[in-house]
């Protein structure tokens, strides 16, 4: 005897009591038993058919966390999102600085190069025509003045 078979029997037993007016607790105790874990069987599974379903990228969720030259290149990339001059390629920018500054993990370990960018933006450093290109600031270490 099947799995589903054994389900309609338990369905039907179940209909007649309710047709009968007895309550459920007349019904045998291994045959709810049963029922409650059928259920519960069932329910694992459309769970497991949901996740497959909308699961979005399976390689994204078996490595969730970030090596720290990916989030600083992400900290990079939102400070170079900020600046306000010419900029060039996001890897290009992001090697120069690597190259340029032996300490860029402890430089951008957080967001910090962008917030002396606005903090740059807000004092009006720079007139509004002229910003240097993004290489250059960094090259030569034109967010130390935020600092000061």
């Amino acid at each position: 005897m099947d799995d589903a078979e054994l389900a309609r029997i338990v369905k039907r037993e179940i209909e007649a009591a309710m047709a009968a007016h007895v309550s459920s607790h007349h019904i045998s105790q291994d045959r709810r038993e049963y029922m409650r874990l059928y259920q519960q069987k069932r329910r694992k599974k459309l769970k497991k058919k949901a996740r497959k379903q909308f699961t979005p990228n399976v390689n994204s969720l078996q490595n969730p966390k970030k090596t720290p030259r990916e989030t600083c290149m992400a900290n990079f990339e939102l400070a170079r999102r900020v600046y306000p001059g010419k900029k060039r390629g996001l890897e290009v920018e992001f090697e120069n600085f690597c190259k340029k500054h032996k300490d860029w993990p402890e430089l951008l370990d957080d967001d910090g190069l962008a917030q002396c960018i606005q903090v740059l933006i807000q004092r009006k450093a720079y007139s509004d025509g002229f910003w240097p290109m993004f290489q250059t600031f960094c090259n030569q270490s034109r967010y130390e003045e935020a600092l000061q």
